[in-house]
């Protein structure tokens, strides 16, 4: 028997947090209010983050891997932009500095579509899936799960979202004649207002997420039940800012991230070591 069954009468649902975050990961969901965590544990979290670096710079790799070979077996002229993400064009090259854009973007979509054929976007929509479930009062159980929402309004892919709006269009703009740079930063401000959210939406449905399988649900289940087992047990308490940034999860996926950046520049320094 639970605390909260000797104060709430059997006809009243049981108290749930308002609001809970999460991560999704390659191993399976974790859930968190803030001051408690459930499901996978941080290792899986470092995982992820790993994996997704790697998947990031294995975007760009592919990217100028084939503008090499573009230029190398197609006897194309040199150009700055087979180096474009160490490249900046000037003001006065605007197509140079679209096609640079394009080359970005482009890579970024092949670490989405990399993403996308993984088993980490099927936990990611679990993990939706189950917050909405939660937050809505709704049963834990695979038939009411799998009919909520696969996109979350929270979900980082929105800031991602927003960042990427910002930074393009701003960049954008900023090739137009007649535009200085701070009225393409206002248009960029304006552009990111109106769309991100549902540039975020759409990202999370068609890339970031995909419909989750048995086993996917049944991990966001899991770890819906486990947060909700231990909010019941603890006594209400407001964490310090630590506390909630360790329990979000970012800090530990941050760290496998750079572990992945950290390899990859150790790798590529060392094959030019040897070149040399």
């Amino acid at each position: 028997i639970l605390a909260a069954d000797l104060l709430a009468p059997d006809d009243l649902p049981m108290p749930r947090p308002a609001r809970i975050g999460g991560m999704a990961t390659s191993f399976g969901v974790y859930l968190t209010d803030g001051a408690l965590g459930a499901g996978v544990g941080d290792s899986a979290l470092v995982a992820s983050g790993f994996a997704l670096g790697l998947m990031s710079t294995l975007g760009f790799s592919l990217i100028q891997g084939g503008l090499w070979l573009a230029q190398r077996y197609a006897h194309l002229p040199p150009s700055p932009l087979y180096d474009f993400l160490n490249y900046t064009p000037p003001a006065n090259r605007p197509l140079l500095g679209l096609a640079a854009l394009g080359l970005h973007l482009l890579s970024v979509s092949l670490f989405l579509l990399m993403m996308r054929v993984t088993r980490l976007a099927g936990y990611h929509a679990a993990e939706h899936q189950t917050v909405h479930a939660v937050e809505r009062n709704e049963r834990l159980i695979p038939e009411v799960v799998a009919r909520m929402p696969r996109a979350h309004p929270r979900c980082g892919t929105n800031l991602m979202a927003a960042g990427l709006l910002f930074f393009t269009t701003a960049q954008a703009f900023s090739y137009v004649p007649g535009v200085d740079d701070s009225v393409a930063y206002l248009l960029a401000l304006l552009v990111t207002a109106f769309a991100w959210r549902r540039v975020g939406t759409f990202l999370q449905e068609r890339l970031t997420t995909r419909p989750a399988n048995a086993r996917e649900l049944a991990s966001g289940i899991a770890a819906g039940d486990a947060l909700l087992r231990k909010y019941a047990l603890c006594p209400p308490a407001r964490p310090h800012l630590g506390r909630r940034l360790w329990r979000a999860g970012l800090a530990q996926s941050a760290c496998g991230m750079g572990l992945a950046f950290g390899l990859v520049w150790l790798l590529t320094e060392g094959w030019h070591w040897i070149v040399k």
